[in-house]
């Protein structure tokens, strides 16, 4: 394997839990749809997720969460011109 790429697929759970060698099949095949002559796909396994992911918050959020963080971290006069170029940098400032 060069690379992995994981997809996400919404079924019906009960569907994939009594049907799960005919679902792999249709993963498989759909799989194929989605290669090309650039990318090939291969189904090496699934996992049924039982919830869907609970987003934490928006970037912009985070990114005010992190520029907190740093402001309160005690610095020197190097570091804190330096780790303000890297954070404007970061933040594309």
């Amino acid at each position: 394997m060069k690379g992995g790429i994981e997809f996400n697929l919404e079924i019906d759970l009960d569907l994939y839990m009594y049907e799960e060698e005919r679902c792999v099949k249709a993963i498989e095949q759909l799989l194929k749809e989605h290669s090309n002559d650039y990318c090939q796909y291969k189904y090496i396994s699934s996992e049924p997720v039982f919830h869907k992911p609970v987003t934490l918050c928006t970037t912009k959020r985070f990114e005010e969460v992190i520029t907190a963080i740093y402001n309160a971290e005690p610095k020197d006069e190097a570091e804190e011109r330096a780790l303000n170029e890297d954070v404007d940098f970061l933040l594309d400032k």
